[in-house]
C-alpha cells in the first residue's frame, strides 16, 4: 500500500546527488508547484510533484527512491495525477525523460502520456531527453 504526503524540506535529503537535491530544494523554497513524498510501510517510495509554468500548463518531476509494489504505486501516482490537474484546472502536464532511462520512459506511457519530441542537449548533462504530454 503506498501513500502520499505533502513534501517537507528535508524530504530533499532523500535525493542520493547533490545537483538534483539542489535542484529539489530550489524548487521546494520557491513554491512552483505542489510536491509530495509517496511512502510504503518500508519508507519513502518517491519525490514528485509539478511546476505550474502558466495557467493550465504544468511540467511533471519524479525522483523514484525504491518501488517495491509497482501496481500500488502506479494506482496511486494516477489518483495523484487525477488531483493535481483538478486543484490547478489544468489541460496539458508534461514530462521529460532522458533517452535511454527506459525506466522512466515506460512509467511515462503508464501513465497517460504520450511522446511529443525530442529535445536536443535538454538536461544538465546536455544529453537529449524525450517530451511526454498529456492532456485533458
Amino acid at each position: 500500500m503506498v501513500s502520499v504526503r505533502d513534501m517537507t524540506i528535508d524530504d530533499v535529503d532523500l535525493v542520493d546527488d547533490d545537483w538534483h537535491r539542489q535542484l529539489y530544494r530550489q524548487l521546494f523554497l520557491q513554491d512552483l508547484g505542489p510536491a509530495f513524498v509517496m511512502e510504503d510501510k518500508y519508507g519513502p517510495v518517491c519525490l514528485c510533484g509539478a511546476i505550474i509554468i502558466w495557467p493550465g500548463v504544468a511540467e511533471v518531476w519524479f525522483r523514484l527512491i525504491r518501488v517495491k509494489y509497482m501496481l500500488s504505486f502506479i494506482k496511486e501516482l494516477r489518483r495523484l495525477i487525477k488531483r493535481v490537474v483538478g486543484d490547478f484546472k489544468l489541460w496539458r502536464i508534461q514530462a521529460s525523460v532522458e533517452i535511454g532511462f527506459e525506466k522512466g520512459c515506460r512509467l511515462a506511457e503508464c501513465m497517460g502520456f504520450e511522446r511529443e519530441a525530442v529535445l536536443r542537449k535538454h538536461n544538465y548533462k546536455k544529453v537529449d531527453d524525450i517530451m511526454y504530454a498529456r492532456l485533458f
